[in-house]
C-alpha cells in the first residue's frame, strides 16, 4: 500500500469508538488456538530476560474475518504480533523504538521523559523535541534516539491528565479524557508502523501523575485496548503490518499485575486475540542448551 493510501486508511482507523465495558472475562483456551503456534517458533527470540527486562506475559494477536475465523496470508500462516508485558525500565528495552510518556510542551519533564532525555543526550534530543512546537494530547512525534543505541527512534506520545476538580472535569468530560488516552496510543502505533518498525516497547501513558485518582487498572486497559484494536482495524484495510513485537513495560510491581490481569482480560475480546501456550513452553521453545 502506497504512503498516502496508508495514511488514509490510519486517518479511518483514528476515527474508529472503542466500548470500554468492563465486565468482558473471556479467556480462550489452548487448545481452540492451536493454529496460532502450527509449524514454527515465534517470530521473535523470546527468552526470560531481555536486556534488564523479564518478560511477565505475552498473547498473540490475530486478524478474524468477518465470519470469526482467523485470516490467512498467502502463505497459508496466520499473520500476527505478540503483545507482551515486560518488568523493568523502558530504557532497557531493545527495539527499533520505545514510546516516552511525554507533556504538550514536548521538550521535557519528569520521570520517563527526563530519564530518556538524559540517555538520549539533552544537548541532542531537546532541540530535536524543540522543532515539535509542541505535540498536541492524544498524538505521538518522532524523534531519532541519539546516544541511546538500544532503539533507533523515540516516539513521543501525550497522553491526558486526569483531575479530580469539577471545573476541570467539567472541561473534560471522562469519555473525553478515555478517547485522548486510546488515541495517544494509537497514533505512537501508528509512528512504528510508518516507521517499519519490527519491536516497539511502551512506557506506560497516563499512568503516573497524570492518572490522578482514576484506576490504574482502567488507564492500563484502555492502553491494551488502542494497540489492539488498531492491530486489527490496520490489517481489515489493508495497511502493511511490519510489527512483530509490541511490549509494554511496567516498572512498579502495582503496574505489572495490574497490566498482566488486564492482559488476560484481552483475551476474547470481539475476536482480536489468541492465547499463546503457557509462557513457560514458549520460552522453552528458544532456551538453549537448556533441558
Amino acid at each position: 500500500m502506497a504512503n498516502d493510501e496508508t495514511h488514509h486508511a490510519m486517518r479511518q482507523i483514528a476515527e474508529i469508538a472503542l466500548p470500554l465495558g468492563n465486565d468482558v472475562q473471556t479467556v480462550l483456551p489452548v487448545d481452540d488456538v492451536q493454529y496460532n503456534t502450527k509449524g514454527s517458533n515465534p517470530p521473535f527470540a523470546l527468552t526470560e530476560q531481555t536486556g534488564g527486562l523479564k518478560i511477565l506475559d505475552c498473547i498473540f494477536l490475530a486478524p478474524f474475518d468477518n465470519e470469526g475465523q482467523p485470516m490467512l496470508d498467502p502463505a497459508g500462516s496466520i499473520p500476527g504480533t505478540y503483545l507482551s508485558i515486560y518488568a523493568g525500565s523502558i530504557l532497557d528495552f531493545e527495539g527499533d523504538c520505545i514510546v516516552n510518556a511525554a507533556n504538550t510542551g514536548g521538550i521535557s519533564g519528569f520521570g520517563v521523559d527526563e530519564m530518556i532525555n538524559r540517555a538520549c543526550g539533552e544537548a541532542l534530543i531537546k532541540p530535536a523535541r524543540r522543532n515539535f512546537n509542541g505535540i498536541p494530547t492524544g498524538e505521538a512525534k518522532v524523534t531519532p534516539s541519539f546516544q541511546h543505541k538500544k532503539v533507533h527512534h523515540i516516539i513521543h506520545a501525550v497522553g491526558p491528565v486526569f483531575r479530580a476538580n469539577g471545573f476541570a472535569a467539567a472541561l473534560h468530560p471522562l469519555p473525553e479524557l478515555q478517547r485522548q488516552l486510546f488515541n495517544a496510543y494509537q497514533s505512537a502505533l501508528f509512528r512504528a508502523v510508518e516507521l517499519d518498525a519490527k519491536r516497539v516497547g511502551y512506557a506506560l501513558l497516563s499512568a503516573g501523575v497524570f492518572r490522578g485518582q482514576r484506576p490504574l487498572d482502567e488507564v492500563l486497559r484502555i492502553g491494551l485496548h488502542a494497540i489492539a484494536t488498531t492491530f486489527q482495524e490496520c490489517v481489515a484495510q489493508g495497511v502493511r503490518w511490519p510489527l512483530k513485537e509490541i511490549a509494554m513495560v511496567a516498572y512498579t510491581p502495582g503496574e505489572q499485575e495490574a497490566l498482566t490481569k488486564e492482559l488476560r482480560k484481552l483475551l476474547g475480546i470481539g475476536k482480536i486475540a489468541m492465547v499463546l501456550p503457557p509462557l513457560g513452553q514458549v520460552l522453552g521453545w528458544t532456551k538453549k542448551g537448556k533441558d
